[in-house]
């Protein structure tokens, strides 16, 4: 399942003198795309729905935000290709246009990403890349929808043919984990304790949002009443936000006390969610460490 591929990208900025200033958000963030100047942007706004920023002015409208594990980037894509983009207006373009790349996630450890690329098209898959951009390698041929590593960067998510897959990342094997009739399960995303998988499934009913076990038991839906979409999770894991109707809310993890967080007549979409403050350490207080496979690859050109 697993090939190699040629064609390294380099980037003109030095990543590491460029992101010196920046920095992750002093308080609790939920960045998003919303349509409410014109073309969708990305923007940032407090848990509460309060203070919205707008961080993006792309011509051709900014998607599919995701915050980098220490808060102090976000990736999304943009008519150019997949960018990472600080708080301070720093800028850079890691993905070329041409590899048609789209629905960006990061390692835990902040050193890789996971990306789409010709997204529903036979000649798609999922690659990996390096923050770098000197890195970067196929690792499934297949996949729609958003991947999500495990906190333990042990395995990623992804969805194929309407299922749930789990992937092992150092042999590149993948088990379903759902196979269920209904129009389509995606948009898994891993509990930060890695305990728990949040989707969203599509049925002639409506989509609805569902939490499991990382072994496809235990399958318990969170949300009853309002369609859900797009889910991912709060970064101490309690919550979750999800897209309903062109607007964003929060849920409890046991589906109690939904609350709206915008209520806007443009298009709110793509959640993500970064606390600094519930930010996972390990005993030594470091961040997660890259695993040995990630570190053979060298670059290519």
């Amino acid at each position: 399942m697993r090939r190699n591929r040629g064609g390294g990208i380099g980037i003109a900025l030095s990543l590491v003198a460029a992101l010196g200033s920046a920095q992750p958000p002093q308080s609790a963030r939920i960045a998003f795309v919303s349509t409410r100047d014109g073309a969708p942007q990305v923007y940032t706004m407090d848990v509460d729905g309060q203070r919205v920023e707008r961080i993006t002015y792309e011509r051709g409208g900014a998607f599919e935000p995701a915050w980098s594990p220490d808060g102090s980037l976000l990736a999304y894509r943009a008519t150019g290709g997949i960018y990472l983009i600080g708080l301070n207006g720093w800028k850079e373009r890691l993905v070329e246009a041409d590899a048609k790349g789209s629905l960006p996630a990061w390692s835990p450890d902040g050193r890789w990403l996971s990306f789409h690329t010709e997204l529903f098209s036979t000649n798609g898959g999922i690659d990996l890349i390096d923050r770098n951009g000197t890195a970067r390698r196929r690792i499934v041929d297949v996949g729609e929808t958003h991947t999500s590593w495990s906190p333990d960067g042990l395995s990623l998510l992804y969805a194929d043919r309407g299922d749930l897959m789990r992937m092992a990342l150092s042999t590149s094997e993948s088990v379903t984990l759902s196979h269920t009739p209904t129009l389509g399960e995606g948009g898994a995303r891993w509990s930060p304790d890695n305990s728990r998988i949040v989707y969203h499934m599509a049925t002639d009913d409506g989509a609805f949002l569902y939490i499991m076990t990382p072994d496809g038991e235990r399958i318990e839906r969170i949300t009853d009443a309002r369609e859900g979409w797009e889910p991912a999770w709060s970064t101490d894991g309690r919550q979750v936000v999800f897209v309903s109707h062109n607007d964003l809310y929060a849920i409890q993890t046991d589906g109690s006390y939904l609350r709206s967080l915008t209520d806007h007549p443009a298009v709110d979409a793509s959640p993500s969610w970064f606390d600094p403050h519930a930010l996972r350490v390990d005993a030594a207080g470091k961040r997660p460490f890259t695993w040995g496979w990630l570190k053979d690859l060298a670059p290519t050109k």
